[in-house]
């Protein structure tokens, strides 16, 4: 009996929620766009509309969904609303408030729109011009970051180089303090992937005074993982010596053990030697970093890079744990890379019999 009563008091609503979704309900509300969302419930809003003077809606119906307005009512001034006049695929203009929107979530994505449009190099310089004198706040701004990217990836390096001037211009510790900001350091590895060697060796040379703290920071190892990737031999020669010097507490560090990958991946090759060397020096050391997620590429660069006697110390640390390393989820992809052949399958052998 409480089943048909609830069937009873219900049964209405139901009707009312099937007659709401029918198409003609959606028909008679003419010159509404209809947004994406619960189609059930902006039925209802649609269907009372119809059914019910607008005066006397319930309340509980101002929480129902509205439809949108029609894209003639639009303003061409709102940054990343279209107007139907221009078509669906052309930007709004941004010409004298690019750094405005910048600033705004919206804006900043309609200027970098601006900027994938711009047909001419003299086109995306108009822009960047606008953002003279605000680069130390742009690098710093949720937004504005993006449009700084989207410029030093798009314009030519000539044309990139008022940013590094105004973040030299804030001193030497500036470009340090931009590589360890969260939004900055994206700044930082864009302009040390772009620009020239000549131009950033400012920067990088501020960079490498501070590499040791910088490779262990969450934001700054990954503004020096870049270094190491594109700058100049000369560069990434002393960013290893300064690693090398601090083997063991970088070698244990998560944020430091990318950065040490990166320089056995993309150092001079004396220098790849020499650091892989310093981390087989260091007892346990090679198979500590074998077990976590960035230690185990290096850990696999090293045996890649290793030859002779260096090479059997190498082994010999891993074999001595080669157990717990298969146990582990990136000790075991250590120990798979090594092939199965002479020493190698030797040390194996008898670290099997430990």
């Amino acid at each position: 009996s409480s089943d048909l009563s609830f069937r009873s008091r219900t049964q209405p609503f139901a009707r009312f929620f099937a007659s709401a979704v029918q198409p003609e309900a959606m028909a008679n509300f003419e010159g509404a766009k209809v947004p994406r969302g619960p189609i059930p419930a902006l039925a209802v809003l649609l269907r009372l509309q119809v059914l019910v003077p607008s005066e006397d809606l319930p309340s509980w119906a101002n929480f129902l969904p509205r439809p949108l307005p029609a894209e003639d009512n639009c303003s061409e001034q709102e940054p990343g609303k279209l107007n139907s006049q221009r078509g669906p695929m052309q930007p709004v203009s941004v010409t004298g408030r690019v750094w405005t929107l910048a600033q705004r979530q919206k804006g900043c994505r309609a200027v970098q729109e601006a900027i994938d449009a711009c047909k001419t190099d003299q086109q995306r310089e108009a822009i960047a011009e606008e953002l003279k004198g605000h680069i130390w706040e742009a690098v710093r701004c949720p937004h504005a970051n993006f449009v700084v990217q989207k410029l030093i990836v798009t314009l030519g390096p000539r044309a990139s180089q008022f940013i590094i001037d105004e973040i030299l211009a804030r001193g030497t510790r500036a470009a340090g303090q931009v590589a360890r900001h969260k939004y900055g350091c994206r700044i930082m590895q864009r302009l040390l992937e772009h620009c020239r060697h000549e131009q950033v060796s400012d920067i990088s040379e501020n960079l490498l005074k501070e590499a040791l703290p910088l490779v262990r920071h969450p934001f700054g190892n990954y503004v020096m993982q870049q270094l190491l990737e594109h700058g100049s031999a000369a560069q990434r020669s002393r960013a290893c010596q300064h690693l090398e010097r601090k083997i063991f507490e970088l070698g244990s560090d998560p944020n430091a053990s990318a950065v040490l990958a990166k320089a056995l991946e993309h150092a001079p090759l004396p220098e790849k030697v020499s650091l892989a060397r310093a981390l087989t020096l260091e007892p346990g050391l090679l198979a500590s970093m074998a077990r976590t997620r960035h230690g185990h590429v290096a850990a696999q660069l090293v045996l890649q890079v290793l030859q002779g006697s260096d090479l059997e110390r190498a082994l010999e640390q891993v074999s001595c744990q080669a157990s717990s390393l298969r146990a582990s989820r990136y000790g075991r992809l250590v120990v798979n890379a090594i092939p199965e052949s002479g020493e190698e399958t030797h040390y194996f052998q008898r670290a099997a019999t430990w």
